[in-house]
């Protein structure tokens, strides 16, 4: 995964969950930007990129069946990114660090 991809998964991530419970995410972060930087390291952890899935697996379970455009809309997105996700994950070491992730990529 190139930086750039990396970079705009974290970013789908933390926008998503934001969009899902915008105060919750505000009661948890200063700023989008401090959310965005928990989803990096989040991402550089099997572990921790297995409980973004989980978390995201039920946002959209909840979501599935609302008739509502805006939710569908919102679930739809939570969709794309677990494929994202999964694809991710797949070829994810144990653990790395996010200087291991831009190493990667350079290479």
């Amino acid at each position: 995964m190139t930086e750039d991809k990396f970079d705009e998964l974290a970013d789908n991530i933390t926008s998503f969950i934001y969009d899902w419970d915008p105060y919750e995410f505000k009661d948890i972060y200063q700023d989008y930007e401090m959310g965005l930087e928990d989803t990096r390291e989040c991402l550089s952890s099997k572990k921790k990129t297995e409980d973004i899935i989980y978390n995201i697996e039920n946002i959209c379970t909840e979501l599935e069946h609302d008739d509502d455009k805006n939710i569908q809309d919102l679930y739809k997105r939570g969709s794309s990114i677990l494929s994202s996700l999964y694809e991710y994950y797949k070829n994810l070491e144990e653990d790395i660090s996010l200087w291991k992730i831009k190493r990667k990529v350079m290479d």
